[in-house]
């Protein structure tokens, strides 16, 4: 494989007490062969979350299953693909 490169999805807001999918898509004529999540701004204390799961959702995207267990604060989050030429 070559022409890796990491893809980051757009942000996505997981509001209190609810579950959320962040999406990251490879480019045409790439697969995806990995990835992650990251935080893109995190609730002030008291906080909790749970990275319920971070798998591939085809040959082209990567999901990051994300809780976000704050009772008054919005998380924000992305996922990231890592791509290369198929």
């Amino acid at each position: 494989m070559s022409g890796y490169e990491t893809i980051t999805g757009p942000p996505t807001t997981c509001m209190p007490n609810d579950f959320c999918v962040a999406v990251a898509e490879c480019p045409a004529g790439k697969r995806v062969v990995g990835g992650g999540w990251a935080f893109v701004e995190v609730p002030g204390p008291p906080f909790s979350f749970s990275n319920l799961a971070s798998v591939s959702g085809g040959d082209t995207t990567w999901q990051a299953l994300f809780y976000n267990g704050s009772y008054t604060e919005d998380a924000i989050f992305q996922a990231r693909a890592i791509c290369a030429t198929a």
